[in-house]
């Protein structure tokens, strides 16, 4: 019986996020699936990548509760199946239509008492899960949570009781002492009561199952560090079975109404298998009135490679999607003959009119069965020449002849080994035998196995020393030399992105500028246009060699720039970090960092480039910097002579700390310190939960009490009054620096673009927000690549602060944060968001992006008789 009746979603306000083109997808779906004299029950949405599949899926979701609501007693069941973790946290958000806050994505369908609560209680249910380690129950113990989650259960209704012998029978291979734990802190009431009656009904009606569980249990009455290797077995099969009934029990207590597969091509197993794993799965999809919508981009392979052939084939992929699709043999025959068809038709064409009408007449056909099953979107559409913005690259690389005495060095290596052909290896990346990880190629398994032996090591050496580009030379990256790309693929994705100057930007440069710059990386017209690459290959080994090498040369031309003799492993050891707060006898030496750091209101709201930019614009072009400068100049003059006539006295030098303190001071004289004033409850905010440290994403190098004594300094100037001496002459420069380009300042105005209505009701979260993103900024500059960057533009003498700003207006950075805003508002689904957290999300997310650490990579060199491993750092690619 339904309690929970909740509130339908608003299906026009969710539809109205979509644009046109995903909208018609939507529309097409739903009526392929529901409306249709020949409706199907099941459906392919196969868009090209970055189109919204997601939000086509979105929209599907929402027009199916709105035909499913009106039948007031029925429950509605949105199931979503996605490939991994990672992909589902990302499209979670974007589904979830019901007004619940936080969605819970159960990694395991035996998890899923643990996400869900009230299941059979409430109207709309939406329900998620990851299929590797939901249908396959191949390792019969599980996790330690869910034999956990099993024990409790049984525990609970009844079938066993809390002596030893069940809780030792469940322990399997966890220590004693962890396992008692994990029962004593399991959260018993986040499990759902419905599905655990729905588990204790299906134990209980098996006898023979129950019998087991009473006899084993009275097995392990006692705990025992070695247990004999039969019972070991029985157990083992035991706990299998139990989560085999748990995860039978989880489907049955599901009553799909709508089951999205995302990403489909990676779980394709379950839905063509004869195993038990399908068999749990069908239940799903064949669930009275369910529909099923697959998302893929490639939902088959569009033809396969020689080496393939073995474990893939297209033709039969095709056939296989096809006949899920279809969910009918007979219709797949037909529609296999047909193909078969259509392709001899083909091959027999000479050009005859006849013909030609025929083969038509079969594409037609063939088209139309398609349509009936699934819809694509592509970029080609969107020009009127089909050609989807894309401009083919004709330069193809030149074949070198290093680059074939490389592959001649590597096919010799291959017939020491007794490898095979190794061309396709060659072709796809080089210094193969540095980079290859010997569990996932055959080839280097045997390299590191032979060398070991004098024979083949001395044959190899000899084969290694007389050849080009075999293995990547340390001494060469130990003195930061030029690495050549050895392959001329790489080398056009290096000319195209490092050796044109990329490795001098921090960001991708904005679509729209707000104004143009003169000097620096982006004022370069060829940086201005510069965006990212993806690059896709079926190899593993080939991300791993362009992250190394592209990430090795841009460190390489930024060291280079500015160190005489560097050296690879001693240069970053060199470089302090110079954004810290530190403290030397007992003064605070880093408050300038509150440059950077501080959200400062009065310059986010009261200050608005884009505005300015677009008032003094009169042919289209972005406006001058230096105009724009003037301009803001004038503002931040007017905005600060209030503040410098109350808090200044006349000083014999001028108090540098005009700089930070000038940002406290405005908001103080602006919006006031009264107990509802917006930084008041920003500082009350942060005493009660920490401080800033964990907020600027503190790291080893920050000490707390350094910190706390920083922002207590800072808010000194909020909470009393106090004079400063003389104001620097440059402070009303400087402030109009900090007003463009501060990164708290900058991402406050772009929080306030986007939800500026709600301030007052959270505006500690808004501020929270915005320092948050300055901390990711502020690891940024602080990287010892970035630092030699930075110098590198600016030199040695500007204080490092003032440089990081200058740096953020030569790259237009709120224009930058604007647009990512925006597309990643989008991007994690917060379309029905609360405004705080939705705030709490973006900030998190741009934090995380503009914080990434460098990692390290390793690749192998020889030295004498051993394989010794180093390791590259890698940023710039990832």
């Amino acid at each position: 019986m339904i309690s929970d009746q909740g509130e339908k979603p608003d299906t026009t306000k969710i539809l109205g996020t979509l644009k046109d083109f995903q909208l018609r997808t939507v529309d097409y779906v739903y009526r392929r699936l529901y409306k249709d004299d020949d409706a199907v029950k099941r459906f392919l949405v196969a868009d090209e990548v970055g189109l919204g599949k997601t939000m086509v899926a979105r929209g599907v979701i929402a027009k199916v509760i709105d035909h499913l609501w009106q039948d007031e007693q029925r429950r509605i069941d949105i199931i979503y199946i996605c490939a991994n973790r990672d992909i589902a946290r990302q499209n979670i958000n974007r589904l979830n239509i019901t007004g619940e806050r936080d969605l819970e994505l159960a990694t395991r369908l035996t998890m899923l008492p643990m996400s869900t609560q009230d299941l059979q209680q409430r109207r709309l249910n939406f329900v998620s899960f990851t299929p590797g380690t939901s249908f396959n129950l191949g390792s019969q113990g599980g996790i330690a949570r869910e034999r956990a989650l099993i024990y409790h259960i049984l525990l609970q209704e009844g079938i066993i009781d809390s002596t030893t012998g069940p809780k030792n029978l469940l322990q399997c291979g966890m220590g004693k002492d962890a396992w008692r734990s994990l029962l004593d802190r399991f959260e018993t009431d986040r499990i759902d009561r419905g599905l655990a009656r729905e588990f204790s009904k299906n134990v209980t009606k098996d006898k023979k199952l129950l019998e087991r569980i009473y006899t084993l249990s009275k097995e392990f009455s006692y705990y025992r560090k070695h247990i004999p290797e039969e019972q070991r077995r029985e157990r083992l099969k035991l706990v299998g079975d139990l989560r085999r009934k748990l995860a039978e029990s989880c489907i049955s207590a599901l009553e799909p109404d709508l089951v999205i597969l995302d990403e489909f091509q990676r779980f394709k197993y379950i839905l063509d298998g004869d195993d038990e794993l399908a068999d749990l799965a069908r239940r799903l999809f064949d669930f009275p009135d369910a529909r099923v919508l697959l998302l893929s981009a490639t939902p088959y392979k569009m033809y396969t490679m020689h080496h393939e052939r073995a474990k893939d084939e297209h033709y039969s992929d095709l056939l296989k999607t096809i006949e899920f699709l279809f969910d009918s043999k007979e219709e797949t025959k037909a529609f296999a003959d047909e193909l078969a068809a259509y392709r001899n038709e083909i091959l027999r064409f000479h050009g005859d009119a006849e013909q030609k009408r025929k083969i038509l007449c079969i594409r037609e056909t063939l088209e139309k069965k398609l349509r009936q099953v699934m819809v694509r979107t592509e970029r080609l559409a969107i020009t009127v020449d089909r050609n989807g913005m894309i401009k083919e690259s004709e330069d193809l690389g030149e074949l070198t002849p290093a680059e074939l005495n490389s592959f001649a060095v590597l096919d010799r290596v291959a017939r020491i080994l007794g490898s095979g052909d190794v061309v396709e290896y060659w072709k796809s990346a080089p210094y193969l035998l540095s980079f290859m990880d010997k569990n996932e190629y055959k080839i280097k398994r045997q390299f590191v196995s032979k060398y070991k032996d004098d024979d083949y090591r001395n044959q190899l050496n000899e084969v290694l020393s007389d050849g080009v580009n075999g293995l990547l030379p340390w001494q060469v990256i130990s003195a930061y030399q030029k690495v050549d790309p050895a392959n001329s693929k790489l080398k056009i994705l290096m000319d195209n992105t490092v050796n044109r100057g990329a490795w001098r930007l921090l960001w991708i440069p904005p679509c729209l500028p707000y104004y143009k710059v003169n000097s620096g990386p982006y004022a370069e017209q060829k940086l201005q246009e510069y965006t990212k690459s993806l690059v896709f290959s079926s190899w593993v080994v080939v991300p791993k060699v362009i992250a190394a090498l592209c990430s090795y040369e841009a460190e390489r031309h930024m060291v280079r720039a500015s160190v005489s003799y560097p050296d690879y492993t001693e240069e970053r050891k060199k470089r302090r970090r110079l954004l810290e707060f530190r403290v030397v006898d007992g003064q605070c030496q880093g408050m300038s960092v509150f440059t950077l750091l501080y959200p400062c209101l009065t310059l986010a709201k009261k200050v608005t480039p884009l505005l300015e930019t677009l008032s003094l614009i009169n042919d289209d072009n972005p406006v001058d910097i230096n105009i724009l400068n003037s301009i803001l100049e004038q503002r931040i003059s007017k905005l600060l002579s209030p503040v410098v006539e109350h808090y200044s006295e006349t000083s014999l030098m001028p108090d540098r700390r005009w700089y930070w303190a000038a940002l406290v001071l405005m908001d103080r004289h602006y919006f006031g310190t009264s107990p509802q004033s917006p930084a008041v409850l920003w500082w009350d905010s942060l005493c009660r939960n920490g401080g800033l440290g964990d907020l600027l994403g503190r790291d080893t190098h920050d000490a707390v009490d350094n910190i706390s004594k920083h922002m207590e300094l800072l808010f000194s100037f909020l909470q009393q009054e106090e004079k400063l001496g003389s104001p620097p002459g440059d402070l009303i420069a400087v402030i109009a620096k900090i007003a463009l380009a501060s990164p708290a300042v900058v991402t406050l105005r772009s929080l306030l673009n986007l939800y500026g209505r709600y301030f007052d009701e959270y505006p500690a979260c808004f501020l929270n927000g915005a320092a948050r993103v300055a901390g990711g900024f502020r690891t940024l500059f602080n990287l010892p690549d970035t630092i030699t960057l930075i110098r590198k533009e600016s030199g040695e003498e500007l204080r490092y602060w003032e440089s990081v700003l200058d740096y953020c207006i030569n790259g237009n950075l709120q224009a930058v944060m604007d647009e990512y805003l925006h597309v990643l508002r989008e991007a994690l689904g917060l379309f029905e968001t609360p405004v705080d957290e939705a705030v709490e999300k973006l900030s998190h997310e741009v934090a995380a992006a503009v914080s990434i650490k460098t990692v390290n990579l390793s690749f192998d060199v020889l030295n004498e008789e051993k394989i010794n491993s180093h390791n590259l750092r890698c940023r710039f690619a990832l």
